[in-house]
């Protein structure tokens, strides 16, 4: 049989996609479509100027928007490794 499933994320989407993955193994279905329903957030107040910011500042903003999560410690480990190259 197909399924359809809506899964509500409280980690990084390819997290909750390789746990859907996961469950899907264990039964005899498969998977007919995916949705991934994400609250609706209020749009931060963007700083003025660029000044007014920092680097991580924006990524914790842009990744909050995105993925409706705040990032776990390994994004945030890879964001500032990718900032100290620059």
């Amino acid at each position: 049989p197909f399924v359809y499933a809506s899964v509500q994320a409280q980690q990084a989407v390819p997290v909750v996609l390789a746990e859907v993955d996961a469950v899907l193994l264990r039964h005899p279905v498969r998977l007919a479509g995916l949705t991934l329903p994400r609250p609706e957030a209020a749009a931060p107040a963007a700083p003025q100027t660029l000044a007014e910011t920092t680097p991580e500042a924006l990524f914790l903003t842009t990744f909050q928007t995105v993925h409706g999560i705040a990032p776990d410690a390994l994004h945030l480990a890879a964001f500032r490794d990718a900032l100290a190259e620059v």
